[in-house]
Formats: structure tokens, sequence, C-alpha cells
């Protein structure tokens, strides 16, 4: 399951509402220890790059953050900033979708020690 946690402009944490239903979904993964989550960090293209790449940052580390806290282990979060996204158009809408986090849950396939005793 993949979803986008997007941002204002030149903020890295979420708006209220995003962030309480981050919250919520975060305690339910929490008992589910098997799912792990990958997180991608982006900005949008206006702006310095290298503050671009830095506010890319502190947006994933405010999602993996907000996720430990609701009990995650950290061991399970993967997490990568990886800066500016080219929008597709050159207006607000299209560099809103770029000011985001994806946030992709998985099932880890590796076999557990239960199926494998050896």
């Amino acid at each position: 399951i993949a979803m986008d946690l997007l941002f204002r402009t030149d903020e890295h944490t979420l708006a209220d509402t995003t962030g309480g239903r981050l919250a919520e979904l975060a305690g339910m993964l929490a008992a589910m220890p098997d799912v792990r989550i990958q997180l991608d960090g982006f900005a949008d293209e206006r702006g310095d790059k290298d503050d671009n790449l830095g506010l890319s940052q502190k947006r994933v580390d405010f999602v993996r953050d907000q996720l430990i806290a609701a009990g995650i282990d950290p061991s399970r979060i993967q997490a990568s900033a990886h800066g500016e996204a080219p929008a597709q158009e050159q207006n607000a809408d299209s560099y809103a979708l770029e000011r985001r986090v994806n946030m992709t849950v998985f099932i880890d396939n590796s076999p557990s020690f239960a199926a494998n005793p050896n």
C-alpha cells in the first residue's frame, strides 16, 4: 500500500488533520509486527537544491518520528530523502504534489523462524 503525505511550502510538519490520521494509522501498524514501512521524502523544485534536500530529510524524519512515537519499532522503518522532484507542470497545484513523503507499507516476505526452525 502506498500513500503520499503532503506538506505545505517550506514546512516539514503535517497539518493537524493529516497528522492525526497518520497517528491513527501508525497505532494500527504498531500492532502488526510483520509490516514494514518505506518512507521517501521530496521537496518541490523551487528553491535551492541543497535546502530542498535538507527539507526532504526533515520531512522524512518528522514522519519517522511520528511512527516511532506511535509504537512502531524503528527497525521496521526504512527512510530516504531525495530532495527535489520535478513538477509535471509549472503551477501551484503541481508543486503541491511534489512536497511529500511517500509512505509504502508492505509485509516482510522473509521466512519466519516458525517456518524454518533450522
